[in-house]
């Protein structure tokens, strides 16, 4: 199992360096924070925020840098496997688009403004590599908007047939993949945290830090 992991994290290197860099980097931290907190679920909040978790007040005395750390940062073993799960798969893809250097500007732009958009919008303490993984995907958007044939004349094309909300949500996936995972996500970021509103659990989605991200991701 282990030689198997190595195998595709040197595949990964080989093909998707930026890719492979930026995801050591966060199973590093998240490696240091759950030693620290003794945990690999419930991390010390107190020691997130002094890695660089993105915190209001904080950035209002200058610590601007918290912008750009809190985005290497993951709160918890669940949080950290999605994050790194999605950027696994997106990351190469994105990578193999660009070039090398504007992947890696792109990617910390999208993190910066995603949690800047945060700060303005939230006042919660936020982390995670979302922010840069939606801007990911908002250049996934960008290209699918300037490449291909649209959906509008997919769908009049096929059979000139009336076609069902599953046969239309099945090809707009295909067609518009990066555009149906991205709402998909913003969708279940919204659903999840009405839900832990009413529940009233004080952990929620930082959807601000994902529009912000999928927001720079597509305009650059």
């Amino acid at each position: 199992m282990l030689k198997k992991w190595w195998f595709s994290y040197r595949l990964l290197l080989s093909r998707a360096p930026v890719t492979g860099l930026i995801l050591t980097v966060n199973t590093a931290l998240f490696i240091v924070v759950s030693v620290y907190s003794q945990s690999i679920f419930s991390p010390d909040l107190f020691f997130l925020y002094k890695l660089g978790a993105k915190e209001n007040i904080s950035i209002m005395q200058g610590q601007y840098w918290r912008f750009f750390t809190a985005g290497f940062l993951h709160f918890g073993a669940l949080h950290f496997a999605i994050n790194n799960f999605a950027l696994y798969y997106i990351g190469p893809i994105i990578e193999n688009m660009l070039t090398r250097f504007r992947f890696i500007v792109i990617y910390m732009l999208a993190n910066v403004c995603g949690f800047w958009f945060s700060f303005i919008f939230s006042n919660a303490i936020s982390v995670g590599a979302s922010a840069a993984i939606f801007g990911l995907l908002g250049v996934g958007i960008a290209f699918e908007q300037h490449s291909g044939d649209t959906i509008s004349k997919v769908l009049r094309g096929i059979n000139r047939e009336p076609l069902g909300l599953k046969q239309k949500y099945t090809l707009f996936i295909r067609l518009k993949p990066f555009l149906g995972v991205t709402i998909l996500n913003i969708g279940l970021g919204f659903l999840i945290n009405t839900l832990f509103f009413i529940i009233g659990v004080n952990i929620g989605i930082d959807n601000f830090a994902h529009l912000g991200g999928v927001l720079t991701g597509f305009s650059l």
